[in-house]
């Protein structure tokens, strides 16, 4: 496997800010990264910076009828190894 297959082949293992930099030519690969702790605010900021109309409810719920089926407060333990 060269390195042109790394994101097919590895995809499972690979720390995400491999998708936002680029290591081999010390370069950020992205324009614009909105964390998940300021999502609402910094995705209001980047929809207006470029004019677009901001219709997106990111406070949207889980509308499983079966409750057994999700995830409630979820917390950074739940996703730690």
């Amino acid at each position: 496997k060269g390195d042109g297959d790394y994101f097919v082949y590895e995809a499972h293992w690979i720390p995400q800010y491999h998708y936002l930099y680029d290591e081999v030519n010390n370069r950020t690969i992205v324009r614009h990264i909105i964390h998940f702790e300021h999502l609402e605010e910094e995705f209001s900021s980047l929809m207006e910076a470029y004019n677009l109309h901001n219709d997106v409810n990111l406070n949207s719920t889980n509308k499983a009828k079966d409750s057994s089926t999700k995830k409630q407060n979820c917390t950074v333990e739940d996703l730690t190894p």
